[in-house]
């Protein structure tokens, strides 16, 4: 029995290491995103007393993927945005893109506050994409899609659950990651049933913040895969076994990528990324 999914309700952390892949599936579904939910960056603290507990946890390395992948991310995407039109396409703060294609934009710093459970019920979603995100959803927004909650994940599960997988993953020495599509069905942290799983190999050249760019790509590719599977009525569900779970680093990790002859990521994969081409 075939189902249409006509409202697709998306949640993200605007980042680099997802930025393109966002940009992808938004210029992909333009016409089923009824709102795009992306979370505020000082949600918690402010940015001194983040840059304190994080440099006092997992030090100055850490500290410095955080800037890249968020600080200047966001700065550059508004650099971007200001730029005269090309034919290139440019990455450009999440408000601007949605504007653009008249998507409904709301930036929160509860994802399960009563507002934002009530914006998301307006939205009507059949499924809400879940795309890097760092937050637990309640069963108030998880019981609202009609098919259900779909989550991304840069690694292939039930291995690395949790935050950052690719800097663990290259921490630990590993030669492969991937992409897990699954289901969310309760505050498990990705823990639901695999609907859809990619291998990728990493390369040498590889940083931390270059394979996660990679993978999200891969990610959003994949999503919307399975999302023709979900309206087909073919999807194949996979419960998940024993893993492992991860957090945040500490000092000590941060020191096995030296010792695998890692970067946590550069500038110029930042600034290429926005500025460059993209598919």
């Amino acid at each position: 029995m075939q189902r249409s999914i006509q409202s697709i309700v998306l949640i993200n952390t605007e980042s680099y290491a997802s930025g393109a892949a966002i940009h992808r599936f938004i210029h992909q579904h333009p016409d089923r995103l009824s709102l795009v939910i992306v979370s505020h960056p000082h949600r918690e603290a402010p940015f001194l007393q983040q840059f304190k507990r994080h440099f006092q946890r997992s030090g100055l390395r850490f500290v410095y993927f955080l800037f890249l992948n968020f600080s200047l991310y966001a700065a550059m995407t508004r650099i971007a945005a200001f730029l005269p039109r090309s034919n290139q396409r440019r990455l450009v703060p999440l408000r601007r893109l949605c504007a653009g294609f008249g998507i409904e934009y709301l930036e929160v710093r509860n994802i399960n506050s009563p507002e934002v459970v009530d914006r998301v019920r307006a939205a009507a979603p059949d499924v809400i994409v879940v795309h890097y995100f760092d937050k637990i959803l309640h069963e108030q927004i998880i019981s609202i899609p009609t098919i259900g909650v779909l989550n991304v994940h840069t690694a292939l599960l039930p291995r690395y659950r949790g935050l950052f997988p690719e800097l663990w993953a290259l921490s630990h020495g590993e030669r492969e990651i991937g992409v897990t599509i699954h289901m969310i069905l309760d505050r498990g942290i990705d823990s639901g049933p695999i609907l859809a799983q990619e291998p990728l190999l990493i390369q040498p050249e590889h940083s931390v913040l270059g394979i996660s760019h990679v993978a999200n790509l891969v990610g959003a590719s994949l999503t919307s895969t399975v999302l023709d599977e979900l309206e087909n009525d073919r999807p194949h569900a996979s419960p998940q076994g024993d893993g492992s779970y991860y957090s945040f680093p500490l000092r000590g990790d941060l020191s096995r990528l030296r010792h695998h002859s890692r970067k946590v990521g550069t500038l110029r994969e930042v600034v290429a990324a926005v500025f460059s081409p993209h598919a």
